[in-house]
């Protein structure tokens, strides 16, 4: 479905105003939620209020377009429509990548790879997935809405930042941890 547990929002906010990047790609932007809270806690919040005063770039990678409303071509300054794993590779460097409830629709090999094409395209990645088995539906005929593999803390190595553990498995991975993790 193109939302998620209201429980990480102000950790996922606080950890992108920590960070104060000038670019962010939100990887499976869904229902556009966290575009609009970065567009309001990295611009709007500091008196940034008109679209001609932006100064951070926020992207969204989008595979499903029936998701898509008039506020995402408002808030978002790029939406790229399509797989993520098509993409990735021509997309510009960002200092930060969302990636919530994103991975466990790839089966855990897909996902590892893609997670190190990522890696390689920002400064951080904020990333979270069920920590509980999710039964998942088809939302507004979303056929890319499956969740195909289950993830641990293990299963990232590289120690983590850890974030929160549950409902979601929220983590920073790669460079500054906003609160140094738990």
């Amino acid at each position: 479905m193109p939302t998620s547990f209201p429980d990480t929002v102000t950790t996922v906010v606080k950890a992108v105003q920590a960070l104060a990047p000038a670019s962010v790609l939100d990887i499976g932007c869904g229902f556009g939620k966290y575009g609009l809270l970065c567009r309001e806690y990295l611009d709007v919040w500091w008196n940034r209020y008109r679209k001609q005063d932006w100064r951070v770039r926020i992207d969204a990678v989008e595979v499903f377009e029936l998701y898509l409303t008039p506020i995402h071509w408002y808030i978002y300054n790029n939406i790229y429509l399509g797989d993520i794993r098509e993409l990735v590779d021509k997309l510009e460097n960002y200092n930060v990548v969302l990636m919530l409830d994103v991975i466990e629709h790839f089966k855990k090999e897909e996902g590892l790879e893609l997670l190190e094409r990522v890696k390689a395209k920002c400064g951080n990645i904020l990333l979270s997935t069920p920590s509980i088995r999710v039964i998942t539906d088809d939302a507004l005929g979303n056929p890319y809405q499956e969740h195909k593999s289950f993830w641990r803390l293990e299963d990232f190595g590289d120690s983590p930042g850890v974030l929160e553990t549950e409902p979601l498995l929220l983590l920073c991975l790669k460079g500054y941890c906003y609160g140094g993790g738990k």
